[in-house]
This record gives C-alpha cells, structure tokens and sequence, in this order.
C-alpha cells in the first residue's frame, strides 16, 4: 500500500503517469501535474487521501467516491466550461484521477495573488460558472462544492469547474462514512448544512464564490468551525463594496431560504440586466391622500409664466384675427408647459430632490438622506419621501402613456406593478421623466 506521504515527484502512477509538481492539497487529496507518458501530453492527477487509520469499509466507500466523481464528470465532459476527467487508476489501493491539464491558476489562487476580481472578470466567471451549473442540473448532477479552489481559470479567458469528488447524481449511492463532514462549510447553503440537497444549494455557494471574488474576503469565513457553520445558517454577509451592478445577482443567490433564490435562467437575467424586481413581503395600499409623492392636482396651477403671456399687449382690439392667434399661442404655450415645466416644479415640493430620472434614484444622494435603505442593495440612494413613509421601495416601472398630462391615473399605476413579486396591489407613486412615466412600486418596510 502506497502512503500518501510517501508519493513525490518522479513516482510513476499506474505504470503510465509520471508525478512531475505537487499543485495543491485540501481535506481529500493533493492534485499534482503528471506526464501521460503513453501519449506524451499533460495532465492532472488526483491522489485521493486514504488516511491509515481507515477501516477496509472507508477504504472502500474512498475508491467508489473517485469512481463516481469521474463517472459524474465523464456525463459533461464535453461542456466548455467543466474540467474534463480521462480516466480512474487504482495504485497500491489508492484511487487517482486523471484530469485534463489546465494552463492557469485557479480562482482562489488568483485572489490570495492579486487580492480582488474587478467586476467585468467576475461577470465573466459568472457566466461561466452558471454555464457549466445548468449543464450539471440538466444531467441530474449537483456539484456540492463549488468554491474559488474549484474555479480554474484558463489563460485564453478559459473559467472551468472542477473536482465533481462530492457531486451526487439520483443513481448514486450514499458513500459518506458516517459521521463524515463532506464539503466546504463556508460555500455550503444553509439547506445543505441540515441535510437536504437540491439544485438551489449550488447557485447559494456560487453567490458566496462570487462575493469572496469581488470583495476579496469569504463571507461566512470564521475562526472555528462551528462559527462558520453559525453564520451561514444565520447571519447576514457584509454589505457588498465593490460588485457594482454585480450587486442584485449576488444578493439574490445568497437568500438564506433556497425558494428565495433565483432559478439559472434568472440569474442569468440578473447578470444581464442588474436593475430587476426585487422581492419583498406583500403591503396594504394606502389611500391617495396619504401618499407623500408629489402631489398630483398641483401641476395645473404652478404654470410660471401664464400671467405674463396673458398681459401680453394683443393686435389692434378691432382686430378679431389677431386676437385669435393670441388666444391660439397662449393654449399652446400653456400644453408646451405642462410637459415640460410642471415636472420640474412639481418635484423640489417633496425635498431637497426629488427623482427625475432613474440614475437618480439608482445613484444620486438625495438631501440628507444620503444612506440607501440597507435591504435594497441594488438601489443605492433613494428619495427622502420613501424613508420618511417608511416605504420600501420594490421596483421602478417605466411606463409610456399617451393620455396621461398631469399625472398617471392609478388603474395605469396599478397595471404596471401588477407584476412585480411581492407587492400585491400596495402602494405607488409615478412621476414624469422625460417621454415617459417612472411608476415607483412601494411597499412598507
């Protein structure tokens, strides 16, 4: 029997793979760069860990484990974005995996390098890694440990997911020696941590890969064991710093419950598009007049300058022509202001600034209330009348109407939240912005 100990560079592995560098180590073997002196090419070998105080039956639960993670892998070997597996050796009664060599580092080496992932790489891995998830899922296969050791990064933009060791597939059997803790507790979903395994559990420690990328720091990291398993269950990772508009994916893949949890195809969408519907707990619609938008029936008296185009001196009084065109130029002037005008007079009525546009509300500070409500990371800033209502705010609509003037009537309003998870006809407020109206879909906090 060969010890663990015992193997270095230069031992020939299976009469064919010849151990050229140790690459890396953790709880269940070392990964080493290997010669196929067969087909004169690279690769990667795993020697799986076989401790000595193994009984026969552990030993053996140990070879059906490697088995069947190149059994798993081998169903997605064609996949771009999964780390092919050749083949499994047995070599003095330790099991080795022989991988396709990837020129790069892997992700977490990457980190402890260069320290944090700029956004635009992330997104990258992103992509990739959900890739290679929906493949995974589509076959039946839940990976169970996906982290940043597990995420090579190839050197032609390649992003690949590996070591499918704790992957189960329905036709698996249970190999887990009892009592054993399989997996990474601080990638793990909280689900995973009580015994449950479903598709979900992936796309949480995908969230907490993509956290640990972008801010440089693992979430749910502490000192022990049992505090890591504490705070993925029950706490709050730190607000994000540095994921930009990567923000709203990685929130929503790190919901606590997994029915929180957007599906591939959705997180695919948040990745595309950062500004979606958030989800947030039913609200009671309360009467207009207890709405703190601004108010509505006060952009028809705010015109600015119609007394002073009334008093205009008019063409000569006996001329009933040039009073005509007077009469048609002020109604005119007056329509003109009621476009473009009133939304500018009417908005500074509710503070220091109100939202004109979306990137005001997305980014503007806004008076003094210049904190964001803390359970909307994807809304940075947001006007002080929300705040000061105690509203939440659920989501921005954008909505073209062509007979509202003055203000959007609230059938439109409600028509266009109808949509949006969790607001269950509660409150709202439009405001003009521009050609369009910005339906703000509110519900209390």
């Amino acid at each position: 029997m060969i010890v663990a100990e015992e193997v270095a560079p230069g031992y020939l592995v299976g009469g064919q793979y010849r151990l050229v560098e140790l690459i890396g180590s953790g709880g269940f073997g070392r990964v080493w760069k290997a010669v196929d002196e067969t087909l004169e090419v690279d690769v990667a070998v795993k020697q799986i860990w076989l401790p000595q105080s193994l009984s026969a039956d552990e030993r053996a639960d140990a070879l059906r484990r490697a088995t069947r993670e190149a059994r798993n892998a081998a169903r997605l070997r064609d996949h771009p974005n999964i780390v092919t597996v050749h083949t499994v050796v047995v070599d003095g009664d330790s099991p080795w995996i022989v991988m396709r060599w990837v020129e790069g580092q892997s992700l977490d080496s990457r980190i402890r390098t260069d320290g944090r992932v700029p956004v635009a790489e992330a997104r990258r891995i992103a992509t990739g890694l959900l890739s290679a998830l929906e493949a995974a899922h589509a076959a039946g296969i839940l990976h169970r440990d996906v982290k940043p050791g597990n995420v090579l990064l190839g050197r032609h933009d390649e992003v690949l997911l590996a070591d499918f060791g704790i992957a189960v597939h329905p036709t698996d059997t249970t190999v887990t020696a009892t009592g054993m803790f399989i997996g990474s507790a601080e990638y793990m979903a909280p689900e995973r941590l009580r015994g449950s395994d479903e598709p979900a559990g992936d796309l949480f420690s995908l969230g907490v890969t993509l956290y640990h990328a972008v801010e440089g720091v693992s979430p749910f990291h502490r000192t022990t064991a049992a505090a890591t398993i504490t705070a993925v269950m029950f706490d709050d990772p730190p607000e994000l710093k540095h994921a930009s508009d990567l923000t709203p994916l990685i929130t929503a893949l790190l919901a606590k419950d997994p029915a929180d949890r957007p599906s591939i195809g959705a997180a695919r969408q948040l990745l595309d598009t950062p500004t979606v519907k958030l989800v947030a707990p039913p609200t009671k619609k309360l009467p207009p007049s207890e709405r703190l938008a601004p108010p509505r029936k006060a952009a028809p008296e705010r015109p600015v300058k119609k007394q002073q185009v009334k008093q205009q001196p008019a063409a000569d009084d006996k001329s009933s022509g040039g009073s005509v065109l007077l009469q048609l130029f002020f109604w005119a002037l007056v329509i003109a202001m009621a476009f473009y005008v009133v939304p500018k007079v009417i908005a500074p009525a509710v503070g220091a600034k109100a939202p004109g546009s979306a990137a005001s509300i997305t980014e503007g500070h806004v008076g003094d209330c210049s904190a964001a409500a803390e359970e909307l990371p994807s809304y940075r800033k947001v006007p002080c009348w929300y705040r000061s209502a105690g509203y939440k705010l659920l989501s921005i609509e954008h909505v073209t109407s062509e007979r509202a003037l003055f203000n959007l009537g609230d059938d439109e309003e409600k028509a266009a939240c109808a949509g949006v998870p969790g607001w269950d006809a509660g409150t709202s407020d439009s405001v003009k912005s521009g050609d369009e109206w910005l339906v703000f879909c509110l519900g209390s906090k």
